[in-house]
């Protein structure tokens, strides 16, 4: 039987310094935070469309150092359709608190996968909107873009093309800290089952830098 409705809360109470073995949380801040989300499942009856959603995710947090409030609110509509592919549109609404600087992080994205065919995957993700500059405490905006093919003819072979794109401008002069992009190619083919042959091709546009990699990998089963 299809449910209708999923629902979620969570609760939890970081303290200062929380240490998470092997490492360390990224901020070092204490956090009470509040999480929870909710969503509407509704079934369609043509063979185009096979569900909607309608969701919403969120947390309210409080940074136990500056004694500032923190908040993220997601409101998404998702359409799932046949050979597994889908389409995602959502606008986030929050801020974020940094040392204590608040931020804004209100932002909009659109996310989608489909494949065409049983040996192609396509996924695409793009979202524009706030984010700080951290080491001047600036608030900027960054626009990302990123998009994957993923071929699989064979049992044996495999490629994988992606490209991804950050582009960052400081909001109040519209100033251009940087724009770089990751083009990226993984190829494997699978010789047999004790051996394979593995090629990976990357440009970044922000260091100038070429890398290539080739692997042979030989697996023992007795």
């Amino acid at each position: 039987e299809d449910r209708n409705y999923y629902a979620s809360l969570s609760y939890h109470d970081l303290s200062k310094d929380f240490s998470l073995d092997p490492g360390r949380l990224i901020r070092p801040d204490g956090y009470r935070i509040f999480s929870g989300n909710l969503e509407r499942y509704l079934y369609s009856s043509t063979k185009w469309l096979k569900k909607v959603t309608l969701g919403y995710s969120g947390f309210l947090a409080r940074d136990k150092t500056y004694e500032l409030n923190e908040h993220e609110h997601s409101f998404y509509t998702s359409f799932s359709f046949p050979m597994s592919s889908w389409l995602t549109i959502g606008y986030t609404l929050g801020n974020e608190v940094f040392e204590g600087y608040r931020f804004k992080r209100n932002r909009y994205y659109i996310s989608a996968r489909a494949q065409p065919y049983k040996f192609i995957y396509l996924d695409f993700f793009y979202s524009d909107g706030g984010l700080p500059l951290y080491t001047s405490h600036l608030q900027g905006d960054l626009n990302r873009l990123s998009f994957s093919v993923n071929i699989q003819p064979t049992e044996k072979f495999s490629s994988a093309f992606s490209i991804t794109r950050h582009v960052f401008h400081l909001r109040d002069t519209n100033e251009e800290i940087y724009d770089i992009g990751i083009y990226r190619n993984k190829t494997t083919y699978q010789i047999n089952k004790y051996l394979s042959l593995r090629g990976i091709l990357e440009y970044n546009s922000g260091s100038k830098r070429l890398l290539c990699d080739a692997l042979m990998e030989f697996t023992y089963i007795p």
